[in-house]
Parts: structure tokens; C-alpha cells; sequence
């Protein structure tokens, strides 16, 4: 009778809900800053750009909410500028 043999050289790893979730910050550029950092409550995440790293909930919405508002405010300073230009000023 012959024998099957199986090989497994890569252990098996299960991995854990951790209740985290995917965060991904894109780079903006080579020679910016290549890490954010996200502070709440006293505590701070240093996140790499470029990589997808997993965060507690809170880290990413944090990290969305301060986007959304940053872009309320570029769009606002835009509408000063024109509402300047209009005027002749």
C-alpha cells in the first residue's frame, strides 16, 4: 500500500474579531509628512501613510470627522475668496 503524505509547513492562524477596523490614509507626497498622528482623549495613534492598519472604531471615525470638517473649511475659504473678488477688494 503506498502512502499520501501532506505537508503543512504554514501553521494554521485563525484570526480574531478584535472589534477593530481598516484604516487606510493615502501619502500625499514623498517629502510629506509620512505618519498622522490622532489624539482622543489623552491617548494617540501614530498611523503610517500608505498602509492599511486596523484601529479601534472611534480612530477612524475620529480620522473621517477631521476630513469631512477640513474639507467644510477649504470650501468655505474658497467661497471668501470669491466673495472678495466679486467685490473688488
Amino acid at each position: 500500500m503506498s502512502e499520501k503524505k501532506t505537508e503543512t509547513n504554514a501553521p494554521e492562524t485563525v484570526k480574531e474579531d478584535d472589534g477593530k477596523v481598516e484604516l487606510y490614509i493615502p501619502r500625499t507626497s514623498q517629502r510629506g509628512e509620512q505618519q498622522v498622528m490622532i489624539g482622543i482623549n489623552g491617548k494617540n495613534w501614530i498611523i503610517p501613510k500608505g498602509q492599511r492598519v486596523r484601529v479601534p472604531p472611534f480612530v477612524k471615525e475620529e480620522y473621517e470627522r477631521s476630513v469631512a470638517a477640513a474639507d467644510v473649511m477649504y470650501q468655505r475659504r474658497e467661497e471668501l475668496i470669491h466673495e472678495e473678488s466679486d467685490r473688488g477688494e
